[in-house]
């Protein structure tokens, strides 16, 4: 088949999604939209990868035919609704990446710009997990020490991917790549926890009980001079997840139970990697700082329910400054009769 057959057969413009012509459209409970001309698009698809996976294709001849338009043509068609060419794109699109040397800049490049206009731009794209998984493949190889282009891939395309609303479709291929990150240089641990937390979801259950499994992770690779320097932000999070009131989100403990006691059971997520790693004296500093942060919550949350209550008790209400007596007739008394009283003279 010539190379124009194949460019005429797959690289097409792909019709309408079904979440444009179907507002109701939810792609987690319903059927995905299978491609009606897939038996024959299937063949194509087929003599491509054989192509390109064939040991008799000199590459320094085949990269003629396989040029820049014919990469992005394919990044356009992982927008597919349909599974199957969705695959089949993964596996042709990662040959082409270990086949082709001089195209592996560009193919990072072009995955790149795919991902900042799915942040940016569009709210929904079909093949992000495929992509993350093709990059969870091209992370691992990569040599040590990180260059300063991967470096910003992972500040400026990956971190920012845990903001999108549908990060369910593809939040374990993105853990995956991120940690691979972590693994390759530990003193990343840092910006990436940090990135973690300025995402983190304020309302939505279950992107939280995600972050806290991609948190957990992260945790277990992180060296003791990372964590100590985002414990901070790290426990006013860990505190606002303490006190949700999702159950997943708090912790396995039962729902009435005292919050010191759900501390404990969440220190699976906090503690039992880098406890042995510091100091008793940092240990004892990091317990202290988690413990005013969530107790201050809790103390907040019972002023709260205690002024929301329907009781007598007027005195969450007022000030602090209304307590006392403003001025001599408030008191009822002289200054010198509470003098006598030996009631301390309130002084402005």
């Amino acid at each position: 088949m010539p190379r124009s057959q194949i460019k005429k057969n797959l690289f097409r413009p792909l019709p309408p999604g079904q979440r444009d012509l179907n507002p109701n459209y939810d792609a987690e409970e319903d059927e995905p939209y299978l491609e009606p001309a897939w038996p024959h698009l299937q063949l194509v698809y087929e003599f491509f990868l054989r192509f390109i996976v064939s040991s008799d294709v000199d590459p320094k001849v085949a990269k003629r035919y396989i040029d820049k338009a014919s990469i992005i043509a394919m990044l356009e068609l992982f927008d597919s609704e349909d599974p199957r060419e969705r695959d089949y794109l993964k596996t042709i699109l990662h040959r082409v990446y270990g086949k082709f040397m001089s195209h592996r800049p560009f193919i990072r490049r072009a995955i790149n710009n795919t991902f900042y206009r799915f942040i940016y731009e569009r709210d929904h794209h079909n093949g992000i997990s495929e992509l993350l998984e093709i990059l969870g493949s091209i992370i691992n190889g990569f040599a040590l020490p990180l260059k300063d282009e991967h470096k910003t891939f992972l500040v400026k395309a990956l971190i920012p991917l845990h903001k999108p609303k549908n990060i369910t479709a593809f939040q374990q291929q993105l853990s995956y790549c991120v940690t691979q990150f972590v693994e390759k240089d530990a003193a990343l641990a840092e910006t990436v926890i940090r990135g973690l937390l300025q995402y983190w979801p304020g309302t939505n259950s279950s992107k939280s009980v995600l972050y806290l499994g991609e948190l957990e992770e992260l945790l277990e690779l992180t060296q003791p001079q990372e964590f100590l320097n985002i414990c901070e932000p790290l426990f006013k999070t860990i505190s606002r997840c303490l006190m949700s009131p999702h159950f997943q989100v708090r912790s396995p403990a039962p729902a009435h139970a005292y919050p010191p006691m759900r501390l404990y059971t969440c220190h699976t997520i906090i503690f039992r990697e880098w406890a042995s790693w510091l100091s008793p004296a940092d240990v004892c500093g990091c317990v202290c700082r988690l413990l005013a942060v969530l107790l201050g919550r809790v103390t907040h949350r019972w002023r709260s329910a205690r002024c929301s209550s329907g009781t007598t008790n007027t005195s969450c209400s007022r000030s602090p400054t209304s307590r006392r007596p403003s001025s001599r007739l408030s008191s009822g008394r002289s200054p010198r009769t509470r003098r006598a009283t030996g009631t301390p003279r309130c002084t402005a």
